[in-house]
């Protein structure tokens, strides 16, 4: 089983948090949506979690990355499942790869949502 199917899993089970399907890393990954800069402190992060768990792992720290950055603009009291759910909307049905529009989806959840965390915190 796949890490995203896997998340699909957990999630169905309950769990709050971001699947990293194409719809999200599309999205979550492009500059337009969360630019550069926190791109990388996403991606410092999910080493320094990589390095917690014992791993390396291209492909985990792919994931973890994804994760954070969907925490990352997840306003507080609200469920990361729900807006994971919102996100993959709009990569599935609006902004398909190639075909983006210039919307800014993000305006509200940006001004609302938490700075990025540190390792150990609500992940």
């Amino acid at each position: 089983m796949g890490f995203t199917l896997a998340c699909e899993f957990l999630r169905n089970l309950g769990w709050n948090g971001f699947k990293q399907d194409v719809h999200i890393k599309m999205l979550l990954g492009s500059e337009r949506w969360l630019g550069t800069a926190q791109n990388n402190c996403f991606t410092s992060e999910a080493t320094d979690l990589g390095d917690v768990i014992g791993s390396r792992s291209k492909e985990v720290i792919f994931n973890i990355r994804y994760r954070i950055a969907g925490l990352s603009i997840t306003p507080d009291g609200m469920s990361a499942s729900r807006i994971d759910n919102l996100v993959w909307l709009i990569g599935a049905n609006i902004e398909k790869k190639n075909h983006e529009s210039s919307t800014d989806y993000l305006i509200d959840l940006i001004h609302n949502a938490r700075t990025p965390q540190r390792i150990g915190s609500s992940l």
